[in-house]
């Protein structure tokens, strides 16, 4: 009997992380606007496009590795979430 609340409870916590690395899977990172300015801080002219540029890259470069991370970990709750429900099954089914 304990054993089955307690894999109902697992299978329910794995599950809840299988959603919720789907959902920031599917999360991005807006750019920046391209606006084509220049900009003078203390009399020094700086070229606000490629510094924009710039940033916009490495937004870019981070979306890519959070999917790639969070799909990751969905992949590896997901398969815990199935063994958990396996064996929430199975001990169910032995307990009847």
């Amino acid at each position: 009997m304990w054993l089955t609340i307690f894999w109902g409870i697992i299978w329910l916590i794995f599950l809840t992380r299988v959603i919720k690395h789907f959902r920031w899977s599917r999360h991005k990172f807006l750019p920046l606007p391209k606006r084509p300015t220049v900009a003078k801080i203390m009399a020094v002219p700086l070229n606000i496009r490629e510094t924009v540029e710039d940033i916009n890259d490495f937004i870019d470069r981070l979306n890519g590795h959070n999917k790639k991370m969070n799909m990751a970990q969905f992949w590896g709750y997901l398969a815990a979430f199935l063994a958990a429900l396996s064996s929430f099954i199975v001990s169910l089914v032995t307990n009847i």
